[in-house]
């Protein structure tokens, strides 16, 4: 991955942890992972940007400096976007980020040098390094789904995850909402677990079938024919001698 720039630079510090190649795995290959870094629906409409599903193996995408809308006075803004996947892998992030959360409702901003999230084999994790919601710092890695007292009726939670019906997993770092009106995901990456191999049993061998005894008739002698003698039979010996 090439970090050229001051905000990517620090984005890639934090996403490529291990080395960024796709992996070989001795199991049976996991489904392909999918990241987002930045998306948004509703009042405010975004993206996704830096987004990637992983079908055809290992992928990676990067957006540069990022002002949503374009004007003087933007709502998102961004010094990087990042996004990676792989079988069973997904890595997702943002560089100095600025979020003003006026327009949907949050009297709070958002600020964070890196907000980060990433899933394998499904598992997954979030990293906010630096990160601000007005006057309070979040948590560098908090727990799963790690929710955020915010005034008014938003909603704002951290390293929020959520299972499929096939039991993927998907990690959003940030997730900021207002019902019915808007939600922003900063940072999502979903994965699946490999699936398990089943190795073949040997079985046992078995032993050859016992060997049957066999009998040998012996044939009786043949009866002399009607009106013969029957043939003499010499015996060995000597006779005694009287008189």
């Amino acid at each position: 991955m090439s970090c050229r720039k001051t905000a990517a630079a620090v984005l890639c510090a934090f996403l490529v942890g291990v080395p960024a190649a796709p992996v070989a795995s001795a199991a049976a290959k996991a489904p392909g992972g999918s990241a987002t870094a930045l998306s948004a629906s509703g009042v405010l409409t975004v993206g996704p940007l830096a987004s990637l599903g992983g079908a055809e193996g290992f992928r990676q995408t990067s957006v540069a400096r990022v002002s949503l809308p374009e004007g003087p006075v933007p709502v998102l803004t961004a010094g990087a976007l990042n996004a990676e996947v792989d079988a069973g892998r997904a890595r997702a992030g943002v560089a100095d980020l600025s979020a003003r959360l006026g327009v949907v409702r949050l009297p709070v901003d958002l600020s964070a040098r890196v907000i980060s999230a990433s899933c394998e084999n499904g598992e997954g994790g979030v990293t906010l390094a630096g990160a601000k919601l007005g006057d309070t710092s979040l948590e560098l890695n908090p727990g799963a789904n790690t929710g955020v007292r915010v005034p008014g009726v938003a909603s704002v939670t951290l390293n929020e995850q959520r299972r499929g019906a096939d039991g993927s997993l998907t990690v959003v770092a940030v997730a900021i909402e207002v019902p019915g009106l808007q939600r922003i995901e900063i940072a999502s990456a979903t994965c699946a677990k490999a699936a398990a191999v089943t190795e073949p049993v040997p079985s046992a061998p078995q032993e050859p079938p016992a060997a049957r005894p066999t009998s040998t008739t012996t044939p009786p002698a043949a009866a002399p024919a009607p009106g013969k003698a029957p043939r003499p039979v010499p015996v060995d010996g000597h006779l005694a001698v009287t008189g």
